[in-house]
């Protein structure tokens, strides 16, 4: 949750935070994508992880 309180704050986001959100970003993506065309194949695990995940990236963004 660092990254979420860096932005939170209005504090500087170093590189590796930036990084760790774009890599977010794109798992989230990866993940809606993968809803889109086969929702019936994903598991109750990865479905709980896609949602940590969006609720991470959420509160990032909030944020800004």
């Amino acid at each position: 949750m660092r990254e979420a309180g860096a932005l939170q704050t209005g504090g500087r986001v170093s590189k590796s935070d930036s990084k760790r959100l774009e890599q977010l970003l794109k798992e989230v993506l990866q993940v809606e994508r993968l809803y889109a065309y086969e929702l019936k194949n994903v598991t109750a695990e990865r479905r709980s992880k896609v949602l940590e995940l969006i609720e991470r990236f959420s509160i990032a963004e909030a944020g800004r």
